[in-house]
């Protein structure tokens, strides 16, 4: 969830944004516009449309480049606050013990899907910018995001709800 961003944030910089629970990005963004909270943690696909209205100003974006369909918002990196690589990412997975050859031919068929040029454009339309579904780079992600996040979950003293 974005609002664990701005808990990375707090982190690295220890600054003490405040974390107020919407039910949805959209009552969110439109306190944000209104001016009753003076940020927000969020993806670019529920910021964008207003970025590109003028109604708010992106201030950084989290992830080692800017993406495609934000090219004039610095990262975070690019400000001054390294290790904030906390894009969201979707991936498929498959049960623990599913036999290789399944798990190699849903492989193939995401890695066919995902090379569509469509579906590469719609995602960009969207904030989202495909990475490699290559199983070794899936699981070097995984590695990092967690050695990145497991000492901030740690501070967080989260509750199973």
């Amino acid at each position: 969830p974005s609002h664990l961003v701005c808990e990375m944030v707090n982190y690295r910089t220890g600054s003490r944004l405040r974390h107020v629970p919407y039910k949805g990005n959209a009552p969110a963004v439109n306190d944000l516009m209104a001016g009753h909270i003076p940020s927000m943690c969020n993806n670019l696909g529920g910021t964008l449309p207003y970025m590109a209205g003028g109604q708010i100003r992106i201030l950084a974006q989290t992830g080692t480049t800017r993406s495609p369909s934000a090219p004039d918002v610095p990262t975070f990196a690019e400000l001054g606050l390294r290790g904030l690589d906390a894009g969201l990412w979707m991936g498929l997975a498959a049960p623990k013990g599913t036999p290789r050859a399944i798990v190699d031919t849903l492989n193939a068929a995401l890695v066919k899907v995902m090379a569509q040029p469509a579906l590469r454009e719609k995602l960009a339309r969207l904030g989202a910018t495909p990475l490699d579904p290559g199983l070794a780079a899936w699981r070097e992600r995984i590695r990092l995001d967690r050695a990145a996040w497991d000492p901030v979950l740690r501070t967080l003293d989260l509750k199973a709800q």
